[in-house]
């Protein structure tokens, strides 16, 4: 058994958790203590948190008391900090007649990805360079590369500032991958495509700029899930289950090249299962569905020690 310390969270809240003692074997006491993110209206309209970071930044939206619109925000754990992003002027000035759609993904630098909507109605991918990591609360809007006039968005970004994108030309989906902090006039890195042909669920970044996703439903790569290096440009693919009807998520990538997400691996059940993949596959059995035969959950993302969390 691992001597861990906990960093869970609820929907609109924070849990803090210390260990009073590190010594697995004297079975240490936990104590916590909760944040409620001061959202506007009631707390059941703040959606889940999207991402929170090692030095308790969290991204997230909620829905407008009045409007019902989708409101991303950005709440610095700390010292209490909430950011409404569609009331900062300054970031609202940087993208005249557009305003913040959701946000995703934060880094340990306090910059994040995510999605506004222009004034033409259309997605585009951004992020946002905040410096609040030393407290300079500068914020700087980038807008990331147009590789479709259809739509954008920001789905993931890394501890070296790469940034995942997912973008929709003509009725399919595919990503790339871009560092606006590398790419200069005098040393230009344009964005790396993935040329996933179709990864209609997104993906997942690790820190060394690998991409895990899974194949679209109702196609042949259906069950099946890719990790794209790009650094070598190469894909790998991995057959999780080759079952007709089987739905395939990856929502966790960690930077030893294991993955986690859910499956429709029991499709007679109707049930999801979640499961790891580090060389082999691995059902998991969620708190509630303790047995195989009973089996249903949705593992969400997995760190580098390899544990999963549903």
């Amino acid at each position: 058994m691992r001597c861990i310390a906990p960093n869970r969270f609820l929907a609109f809240a924070i849990l803090s958790w210390t260990l009073a003692s590190v010594a697995c074997a004297q079975n240490p006491s936990v104590t916590y203590s909760i944040d409620i993110i001061p959202t506007p209206g009631e707390p059941d309209r703040t959606r889940p948190i999207s991402e929170i970071n090692n030095l308790g930044m969290v991204v997230g939206k909620f829905n407008d008391p009045l409007t019902g619109a989708s409101r991303p925000y950005l709440f610095r754990h700390t010292d209490g900090l909430f950011y409404d992003l569609n009331q900062i002027s300054s970031l609202l000035a940087q993208i005249p007649g557009s305003s913040f759609f959701r946000v995703v993904a934060i880094n340990d630098s306090g910059d994040f990805t995510g999605t506004i909507i222009d004034a033409t109605g259309t997605e585009r991918a951004v992020a946002v360079e905040t410096g609040l990591s030393t407290n300079t609360d500068d914020w700087t809007v980038i807008n990331l590369p147009d590789m479709s006039s259809e739509k954008l968005r920001g789905i993931d970004i890394n501890a070296a500032g790469d940034i995942l994108v997912q973008y929709w030309v003509g009725g399919t989906t595919d990503l790339y991958v871009y560092n606006p902090w590398l790419d200069t006039p005098t040393n230009p890195h344009p964005p790396i495509t993935l040329n996933s042909n179709g990864a209609g669920k997104g993906g997942v970044l690790n820190n060394l700029g690998q991409v895990a996703y899974a194949g679209d439903y109702f196609t042949p790569d259906e069950g099946s899930a890719f990790i794209f290096d790009s650094a070598t440009l190469q894909t790998t693919t991995i057959v999780v289950s080759s079952e007709p009807g089987d739905k395939l998520q990856v929502s966790g990538f960690n930077d030893a090249g294991a993955f986690s997400g859910y499956a429709g691996l029991f499709s007679s059940l109707g049930k999801n299962t979640a499961f790891r993949y580090d060389q082999q596959f691995q059902a998991l059995p969620s708190p509630d569905y303790p047995t195989w035969t009973e089996m249903e959950g949705e593992s969400q993302g997995i760190n580098n020690s390899g544990d999963v969390h549903f």
